[in-house]
C-alpha cells in the first residue's frame, strides 16, 4: 500500500484518525483523568479537517501508544474500532519510524 501520511497507508491513517474520533467524543478517554486535555485536541484536529502536520502527527502518536500499551485503553481501542492491539502497535511503528 502506498503511505498516505506520516508513513502510514490507508488503513492505518484511518485506523488512527477513528482514535482521535473517538476520544473526541469521550469514548475511550476519561474525561476527568489525566487524558482529558486529549478530548479537546482531538475535537480541533477534526474540526479543523487538515491541521498542522506535526500537531496531527503528534496527537495521533499519542494516542496510538495508549491503544497499543495502556491497560486503561488496549482492550477498548478494538472494541471501538474492530482491529486487534496488534495493529495499534504496527501502526505506532511506522508513524514512529517515520517521525525518526
Amino acid at each position: 500500500m502506498i503511505p498516505v501520511r506520516f508513513g502510514l497507508n490507508d488503513k492505518e491513517y484511518k485506523y488512527a484518525r477513528q482514535l482521535a474520533y473517538q476520544a473526541a467524543h469521550g469514548t475511550w478517554i476519561n474525561p476527568y483523568g489525566d487524558e482529558a486535555p486529549l478530548i479537546d485536541r482531538c475535537a480541533k484536529l477534526l474540526a479543523k479537517g487538515n491541521a498542522d502536520a506535526a500537531a496531527e502527527r503528534a496527537l495521533l502518536t499519542e494516542l496510538l501508544k495508549l491503544a497499543a500499551y495502556s491497560p486503561e485503553h488496549e482492550w477498548e481501542a478494538p472494541a471501538l474500532t474492530g482491529k486487534p492491539t496488534t495493529f495499534a502497535i504496527q501502526t505506532l511503528e511506522k508513524i514512529t519510524a517515520f517521525n525518526a
